[in-house]
Formats: C-alpha cells, sequence, structure tokens
C-alpha cells in the first residue's frame, strides 16, 4: 500500500539589523548601511508514513559547522528531528550577513547567529504544523544567466568571462501541490554565483535568487524554495561583457526576472509526477588534503610583509594549529547530505562550494534527469574544485587559506565526494542500472 505524502511550508524574515557586518567579500570595511530586500528563512516539511524531512533554504551566504549544529540541536530538541532528516541550504548570496567564520571577515554576531535559530525554527514549526496530502511533480528546463569565470591566459587562471568554459545550464523544477491541484510549495535550482553585484554594495539583499524567488511566488501562488546549485566557478553573464563589473539593482532584478521566466516555462511544459518515497542519509566523504608546509615555510611566510595579509594571516592560523596539534591534518570533513524524495528525484546536498565539474559529475552517477546536486549545504567547507581546477590553478584551487584549512586539496576529492554521493543513495535503496 502506497504511504500518503504530506507537505506543509513556513518562512521567517532573517534580515539583519542595520551595520551587522556583511559575508562574501573581503574588501568590505564596515557593516551594512541598510536593507534593499529582507532576507528569508523558506521551510518545505514533508512527511510520509513515520518520515519526516525538513528542507530550509536560506538567503545566506553559508553557515559553519558550528552554527549548523546549533540550529539542528534546536530542531532536534523541539520536535524530534534528527540532524540528517534537516538540510539547511544556503542561496550563497553575497549582500547578506556574516554567518560563519571566515578568516577575512569579523566573527558571525553572537545575537544575529541566536535569533536565527529561532525563527528558523518557528518556521519549521509552521510548516510541521502546515502538513496536508501532497503529490509530488519535477521538470528539467535550462538557464542561460551563467558564464564561466576562470579564464587561461599567459599568467595563468583570471577571475574573468570565459564564454568558452564549463556552465551547468541545468534548471530542475519540482512543485509540490494538493491532490486538487492547488500549489503548495515550488523549489527550483540553478548554478550561478549570486554576485551580480561586488564589494561596493552594502545594502542587504537576497540578490538574483530573492528577486526570481518574488516573481515566482507572484505567478504561482505559494512559497518558492531556491537550492544554488554546484557553480562556484560561474557568475552572472550580465555583468560580464569583457571584465566582471558591479552590477547594480537593476541588473539584479533582470537575472532574478530571466531566470524566474525560465522557471515558468518548465512549468508551463508540464512536470512529470513522481511517486513519492522518502529517504536520507548523511555521510562524511573525508576529503585528502596535500601535504602542508613545513614549520619553516610557515614562519617565513607569516612574517615577510610582502606577502598578500590573507596568506599572512593564514600562515599564522596554520603555524598557531600545529602548535595547538604537534602535526597538520591530511584531511577534512566534508559531508554528503543525500535526499531522496522518489525513485527518480533526490538532491545530493555538498557542504562546500562545488564547482560545475563536481555537479556534473555526481549527476552522472545517477544516469537520469532527476538528481539536483545542491552546494553550500549545512556547513560549508571550502570550494570544492575539479582535478582540473587543482591542476590549473586559480582561485577556487588557492581559496582554502579563507576557510581555515591547512593546505590544498589533493587530486581525488572529487572520486571521494562521488563515492559517498552513491554510498549514500545505495543506503537509501538506490540499485545500479
Amino acid at each position: 500500500m502506497k504511504e500518503t505524502l504530506f507537505a506543509g511550508v513556513g518562512e521567517a524574515c532573517i534580515t539583519p539589523p542595520v551595520g551587522t557586518p556583511m559575508m562574501g567579500f573581503s574588501g568590505r570595511d564596515h557593516g551594512c548601511e541598510g536593507v534593499h530586500d529582507d532576507l528569508y528563512a523558506k521551510v518545505l516539511a514533508l512527511k510520509q508514513g513515520r518520515r519526516k524531512l525538513v528542507l530550509v533554504a536560506l538567503d545566506l551566504g553559508s553557515l559553519d559547522r558550528e552554527g549548523t549544529q546549533g540550529i539542528k540541536q534546536e530542531l532536534k530538541e523541539r520536535y524530534g528531528l534528527p540532524p540528517k532528516n534537516v538540510l539547511l541550504a544556503c542561496s550563497h548570496t553575497h549582500a547578506g550577513p556574516v554567518a560563519a567564520e571566515r578568516s577575512y571577515a569579523e566573527a558571525p554576531d553572537p545575537g544575529y547567529m541566536a535569533s536565527l535559530r529561532e525563527k528558523i525554527s518557528q518556521a519549521v514549526g509552521d510548516a510541521l504544523g502546515d502538513l496536508r496530502p501532497a503529490r509530488l511533480s519535477f521538470g528539467l528546463g535550462s538557464t542561460e544567466i551563467g558564464v564561466c569565470r576562470r579564464l587561461k591566459t599567459p599568467e595563468g587562471v583570471v577571475m574573468a568571462p570565459n564564454p568558452e568554459g564549463d556552465v551547468d545550464r541545468d534548471l530542475p523544477v519540482m512543485l509540490l501541490s494538493e491532490p486538487s491541484g492547488k500549489p503548495i510549495a515550488l523549489l527550483f535550482s540553478a548554478s550561478c554565483h549570486p554576485t551580480t553585484m561586488k564589494a561596493d554594495n552594502y545594502l542587504i539583499s537576497a540578490e538574483w535568487p530573492g528577486a526570481a524567488r518574488r516573481i515566482l511566488e507572484e505567478h504561482v501562488g505559494a512559497p518558492a524554495l531556491f537550492l544554488q546549485g554546484a557553480g562556484a566557478d560561474v557568475k552572472p553573464r550580465i555583468v560580464g561583457d569583457e571584465g566582471f563589473r558591479s552590477g547594480r539593482f537593476e541588473d539584479v532584478e533582470a537575472v532574478g526576472k530571466e531566470v524566474a521566466e525560465d522557471v515558468l516555462g518548465v512549468l508551463e511544459g508540464g512536470l512529470r509526477e513522481v511517486e513519492p518515497r522518502l529517504c536520507s542519509v548523511l555521510l562524511d566523504a573525508s576529503l585528502p588534503l596535500e601535504k602542508p608546509l613545513s614549520r619553516t615555510e610557515l614562519e617565513r611566510l607569516a612574517s615577510d610583509p610582502d606577502v598578500p595579509p590573507p596568506r599572512r594571516r593564514w600562515a599564522g592560523e596554520t603555524l598557531a594549529l600545529l602548535q595547538k596539534r604537534g602535526e597538520l591534518p591530511r584531511r577534512t570533513r566534508c559531508f554528503v547530505h543525500f535526499v531522496r524524495l522518489g525513485e527518480d528525484a533526490r538532491i545530493v546536498g555538498l557542504e562546500g562550494e562545488p564547482c560545475t565539474g563536481i555537479g556534473k559529475r555526481i549527476k552522472a552517477l545517477f544516469g537520469d534527469r532527476g538528481t539536483v546536486v545542491v552546494g553550500y549545504c549545512n556547513g560549508s567547507v571550502a570550494y570544492l574544485p575539479t582535478r582540473r581546477i587543482l591542476e590549473e590553478g586559480g582561485y577556487e584551487a588557492e581559496s582554502y587559506v579563507y576557510f581555515g584549512l591547512p593546505s590544498r586539496f589533493a587530486p581525488g576529492m572529487e572520486d571521494k565526494l562521488a563515492e559517498a554521493a552513491m554510498k549514500a543513495a545505495e543506503r537509501c535503496g538506490w540499485a545500479h542500472v
């Protein structure tokens, strides 16, 4: 006997106070000056039989593991939800508050983080209290909003538009609706940095995902949840003519409108109904790191005034870690969160900033068109580069210094992510075709 799927929604405004430090760009030197548009936590609760799953879409740059654990502990105590049954997914807006420890930014404000936990908890409670019989449908379209930001030059890879570079154009769309057809919630995902604007913006904004969501909610008449895909090496095309310029809010609106129209096109084309079968698994992929620098090399970097400040600061922090532990780690934790919604509809949430090739690699494992790879889930570890990016260099390969890692990822880390995704899927009953 098929068990009925139930779905409910909740939301909370998570806009920070004016003056709160912002996240995403190291060039900012003071807190936010105002609010252009509010930030939200959008919640979808699902129940089938005794299984309950909660998806929380957040207008935040990212969370760290401490913040994630605090939120999930609160949800466990209030609603009995185990951590593996709660997926936290950040949009990665660069116009939101600091919500994770980063070496280039001030620490998260404890008052804001406490408020964030409480608001998310209330929204989850609202969603669980809103459960009603539901049907799940899935569709896949495409979007052209992004352009690869990795350009090879004689001096190496630079952050500039590369129209020939790799981009994931997939635009997965999921709709939860009542048996009558009335929409309950819309989920959509695209793989592109929400960095239409640069560090010169000091106004809080959900960026283009927020603009797209607003338009979609007006058309659909139900809450919309955005899930950021694997596009850590992709920026909005609209601000990349010859070089990337800092966009304005009209550019943000234009990108959001384009995505929304692409989503509406998928809805108009018709979705396929999915037989629901809920399951979730959380696994540590345990990613390998390269051999770290020696104490002597780290001391030299930490004391050399000609070394860029971020790398000098990283060297000092790594020395402190070496002093504390006696040796530097050769692996780092990175959780893969597998959420099965139905036989041919699943979410693979990655705890980091996955580059395009990572997402494509994981989707190819399943051999169908029902896999949504989502980045910036739970605590965010670092950029997740492919083997090719590690070989080529560039920001995505070298940005580990901003995330507190003692060294670069080692080649083979993408294999570990793929293996963890498949192992988690198998625990949820996936069988190789």
